[in-house]
Parts: C-alpha cells; structure tokens; sequence
C-alpha cells in the first residue's frame, strides 16, 4: 500500500478512535445518572477506544512529534465531522475555514522536502 494511502488510513482509524473513545467518557461524565449501565458502558468502551487510538498511532513510521501535530489537522476535521453527525451541532463557515486552513498545515509538514534518512 502506498504510504501516503496508508498514512491517511491510520490517521483516519485514530481519529475515530480517540473522538469516539473521548466522547463515550464525555457523555458518561455529562451524565447526571451515572449508575446506568448505558453510560458506564459508554466510559468503558470510550476507555478502550482511547488506549486502540494511542496503540494505532504508534503503527505511522512518522516521528512523534510531527506526527501527533499533523493528527491535530486531522483532529480538527474529524471532530467536526463527529459533531455534526452524531452531536448534531451544525459546523459555521468559519469552522470550516478554520479547518481548511488547519489542514494545508498539514499538507506542509507532511509533504514539505526533506532529506531522506537513513
């Protein structure tokens, strides 16, 4: 698979697994009724979501720190998309510009020329 296909997989996998997993905790934490079993349920799955996200970063051959600023763009986008579609909260154009301009960033640093290492 060609890296850059492979690259936007992981990145894409982690995304939801880290939104996903943060919003199970999220909704058992905003939760008034924490004993249900629904909402426990929720912070338990949204905890195993979060340790596969970290497990599934570890798997990019990128170097941790740039890798985990260009999941950032992909952080935003995703968390956009998660919000809309599951929280139903509408993103605004400015949301969407902030996220187009986030993502060029993206683009840079991951395709910026470097010199290869050994």
């Amino acid at each position: 698979m060609h890296s850059a296909v492979r690259e936007t997989l992981l990145f894409l996998v982690a995304g939801v697994l880290e939104i996903g997993g943060g919003y199970g905790v999220w909704v058992f934490v905003k939760n008034e009724n924490y004993a249900s079993y629904r909402h426990i349920l929720f912070a338990v799955l949204g905890s195993i979501a979060l340790v596969a996200y970290g497990w599934v970063q570890s798997l990019q051959a990128i170097e941790f720190g740039r890798l985990f600023a260009v999941y950032g763009g992909y952080f935003i986008v995703l968390s956009l998309l998660w919000g809309w579609t599951v929280d139903g909260k509408k993103p605004d154009v400015g949301d969407w510009v902030g996220s187009l301009i986030a993502f060029a960033g993206v683009l840079v640093m991951l395709y910026w020329p470097r010199p290869a290492t050994p």
